[in-house]
């Protein structure tokens, strides 16, 4: 075993955007747009797909986009023999799956030499024909209610292929969190992907409080085996959750093995209406540090982990995204958090989980890490990019408004009726999910020697995008229709150091997999570095800022008694069910221990600002 521990501005990632769904494509056909506005984009005019190998690429790939919507036929563009441009059915089978990422990136660059080839030999007739063809297939073929959501995929293809892999058009709707609406019996799904497991592509489940899947009884890390009697193994996570959804007041029938007692039942849940919107402040709480045994909390009915009055205990923050509500106030709520916190005297620190979180605005992350931070100096400096191209010598004066400083950090009254600032220890959980504005906050707390991050390479964005509203022809726009924005990447962020996570990601100071293990990156893993056109702004991989403290927690954790990280390895050695979806959190696990083991802060008690 190795180591136990190893405009508005917008940094976000959101490649994950496409997801075909009925919420989507609702949100894309309320804007309005479609196949008209489309082909009424300068950027696919003849001309401009003409004008250089890189635009005619972009053009062609954001037709090929449109022909993989169409329904019920394979439909490929290809350079033939006779250099002619021509589209082709191909037979099922041919082209690579969508799970197989790395077939789909050499399927990609093939298209791309083809491409390349055919600007080349100048084919603007056979274009011309081209696009008539896609143009007359996609009206006959592709259903109304589907056209935007194609439209504005096709042109995404094309700014992705010609800008950089975070320039995009998306549905003003779609950068607002909102409540989940639907039917079905409220419960977050996960395949079970581990090899050695006899639970392999079975489902496990975690529902949600007052839920139907929680009134039924079933419980976070139970595993759904059948569906109505239909097995889920062979089906994807998608095709599973639609057959669980439903009418409201419909029953599903699900087969389930128990993660308490290893009893397989049939359960019938009866399907309601689930509205659901992540909610970090009310999700926050108190957890034990002593208590970490998921499956023992579980069965318990403790499965937060509350913790007794007077036991080590940290408050755990979820958080989710850094974009609001709209009326939120994310950074006010942050501070309370704080304050929640110091009121806590058995409490070590924040335990702030970033996995997942794909970012959010610029201001927030900012004034959060602002608030956490007493020292002085750059917070984080914009580097300009034009055109997926970084700017090596920008202006000084535009570099002037394109950076942000760390100020006074807040003040608060402790019991004592004095004034101090948040001093406690902050640990950060990141993962392969973690991603533009999570990676400003995680890289600047371990920058500053602020606090521990700890989990897996984080993704690796370090691009910012402006937000300007996208406008259509006046002459095909109405005035109900809903607004789209146009994102354009504007710059690279740097941090305190000069460093930034851009193509390389952020290094954990603790880094590890659910099983304790650190692998070599998986082939075909999804990161910046894998992602066509990605900018390269240097070549400074991460590193630790402190390795000799990290060191000194890290054999805190491997000898100390109460290491609940080491009790963990060892039960996933004798029980395979540590190693599942919803159990297996041993980032969490760890997390507490380096808390227990991290040297405690001195309280920096300071003067109340006069009132």
């Amino acid at each position: 075993m190795k180591a136990i521990l190893a405009n508005l501005i917008v940094v976000l990632f959101s490649l994950s955007a496409w997801a075909q769904t009925e919420e989507v494509l609702g949100y894309w056909a309320d804007t309005g747009y479609g196949l008209s506005e489309l082909w009424s984009e300068p950027e696919l005019q003849p001309n401009n797909c003409m004008s250089e190998a890189l635009q005619f690429s972009g053009c062609l790939m954001a037709l090929s986009q449109i022909l993989a919507h169409i329904e019920d036929q394979n439909l490929v563009i290809e350079l033939t023999d006779e250099n002619t441009l021509t589209i082709l059915a191909v037979s099922e089978g041919t082209l690579p799956s969508e799970d197989d990422r790395e077939a789909l990136k050499d399927y990609a660059d093939a298209r791309r030499q083809k491409f390349q080839r055919a600007y080349e030999l100048g084919l603007s007739e056979s274009f011309l024909s081209l696009r008539r063809q896609t143009q007359r297939l996609a009206m006959e073929h592709i259903p109304v209610l589907k056209q935007a959501y194609v439209s504005g995929s096709a042109f995404n293809s094309f700014l992705h292929e010609t800008q950089d892999p975070h320039s995009s058009l998306v549905p003003d709707e779609m950068l607002t969190p909102k409540a989940s609406n639907y039917f079905g019996i409220g419960a977050f799904i996960g395949k079970v992907e581990v090899e050695d497991s006899p639970w392999k592509d079975s489902l496990a489940i975690k529902p949600m409080e007052s839920s139907p899947a929680d009134q039924a009884g079933l419980k976070e890390g139970d595993l759904i085996l059948k569906v109505d009697g239909v097995s889920v193994k062979d089906e994807t996570v998608d095709e599973a959750v639609a057959r669980i959804k439903g009418l409201e007041g419909t029953t599903v029938n699900l087969e389930v093995r128990s993660l308490c007692t290893g009893e397989i039942k049939e359960v019938p849940v009866t399907r309601g209406r689930i509205q659901y919107i992540p909610n970090w402040t009310e999700e926050s709480r108190f957890v034990s540090l002593s208590k970490s045994d998921r499956k023992e909390l579980i069965c318990s009915n403790n499965s937060g982990g509350a913790p007794s009055a007077n036991e080590p205990q940290a408050l755990y923050v979820p958080l989710t995204s850094f974009l609001p509500r709209r009326g939120q106030d994310m950074c006010g709520e942050f501070k309370d958090l704080q304050q929640r916190d110091l009121s806590n005297p058995s409490s070590l620190g924040m335990i702030i989980d970033l996995r997942g979180n794909t970012g959010g605005r610029l201001d927030i992350v900012s004034c959060m890490l602002d608030s956490l931070i007493v020292d002085t100096g750059v917070m984080i400096e914009q580097v300009p990019v034009e055109r997926g191209e970084v700017i090596r010598n920008p202006n000084p004066f535009t570099m002037l408004f394109s950076t942000t400083h760390f100020s006074e950090a807040p003040v608060f009254q402790n019991l004592d009726g004095e004034g101090t600032v948040y001093n406690r220890n902050i640990v950060v959980l990141v993962d392969g999910g973690s991603a533009s504005a999570s990676e400003i906050f995680a890289g600047t707390i371990q920058d500053m020697k602020r606090g521990f991050v700890v989990g897996q390479k984080t993704f690796g964005k370090g691009s910012v995008q402006s937000l300007r509203e996208h406008q259509v022809s006046p002459e095909l726009s109405s005035p109900g229709d809903a607004p789209l924005v146009f994102k354009s990447t504007t710059a690279i962020y740097t941090l305190n150091s000069g460093r930034s996570p851009q193509h390389f990601g952020i290094l954990p100071d603790f880094e590890y997999t659910n099983l304790g293990d650190v692998p070599e990156t998986p082939e075909g893993a999804v990161g910046e570095a894998s992602m066509y056109r990605t900018i390269v702004f240097d070549d400074s991989a991460w590193e630790q800022t402190r390795p000799d403290l990290v060191h000194e927690v890290e054999s805190c954790a491997r000898i100390d008694e109460s290491s609940q990280s080491k009790a963990f390895l060892e039960k996933v050695e004798t029980d395979g069910i540590y190693k599942l979806p919803f159990v297996a959190n041993f980032q969490m696990t760890m997390a507490k221990d380096v808390l227990k083991c991290a040297p405690q802060r001195a309280d920096e008690v300071v003067a109340l600002p006069v009132q």
